[in-house]
């Protein structure tokens, strides 16, 4: 493996809060949306976890759940990731079209949740 030849790319800030503040039943939504983010950026989940791992003692109280959540999404794949955007979208109004972008590569992610 060759040297790093810049800064590793950092997860949004908005999708790791929107993680730990979604109700339960979204936060698989969310989880799939930063498994994504992941997977285009091509950022390896580890690199992933130490960073909120970082953020997360400021905003939940139990990590046990939160290791729960991030095993979660290292366990989805890309027919996970499709499913749970489409439920996403058919459940959100004028989310559709953003909700395509991302899913194709087109889209920033960061804005579409900050859109929220």
């Amino acid at each position: 493996m060759g040297a790093l030849t810049c800064e590793p790319i950092r997860v949004p800030q908005s999708i790791i809060e929107g993680c730990l503040a979604a109700k339960p039943a979204l936060r698989r939504t969310y989880g799939t949306l930063a498994a994504d983010w992941l997977r285009r950026n091509e950022v390896a989940a580890a690199t992933l976890e130490a960073q909120c791992h970082d953020a997360i003692p400021r905003q939940t109280s139990d990590p046990q759940e939160v290791e729960r959540f991030w095993m979660d999404v290292r366990r989805m794949n890309d027919e996970t990731i499709r499913e749970r955007l489409s439920e996403y979208a058919a459940s959100s109004s004028g989310c559709d079209d953003a909700l395509m972008k991302i899913q194709n590569g087109k889209g920033d992610l960061d804005w579409f949740l900050l859109k929220k």
